[in-house]
């Protein structure tokens, strides 16, 4: 069974090496079974949080379109008509600071019943 040039020694030597990698695997793959399970209680605790507070829906987007008009970020102008762009640009200062209050007026209206 055993080739004449290979002693029995060497053979053991060989499988227990062998039979080392393959605990490795083995233990990799375990450690790797908890993964999945880790992700779903990850998402479990987020739906929950999400559920409990409700008024995250309505703060983040207003939040994010507050900040992108504070540092100047709009999309860009169609090229669609001419006239947008003077009508853009007769718009005063006045005029954005006063429709952006009024943004932040209503978010505030909506999200007071939870600020304690």
């Amino acid at each position: 069974m055993i080739p004449p040039e290979e002693d029995y020694a060497t053979r053991r030597q060989q499988l227990a090496e062998q039979i080392e990698r393959q605990r490795g695997q083995l233990a990799a793959a375990y450690n790797d079974l908890e993964k999945p399970i880790l992700y779903a209680e990850y998402g479990i605790r987020t739906v929950g949080f999400l559920r409990q507070n409700a008024w995250i829906f309505v703060a983040v987007p207003t939040t994010v379109k507050m900040a992108f008009s504070i540092l100047g970020l709009k999309k860009k102008p169609s090229k669609s008509a001419p006239g947008t762009q003077n009508q853009g640009q007769r718009k005063s200062t006045v005029v954005n600071l006063a429709t952006k209050a009024l943004e932040f007026y209503q978010l505030y209206r909506r999200v007071r019943s939870f600020i304690p």
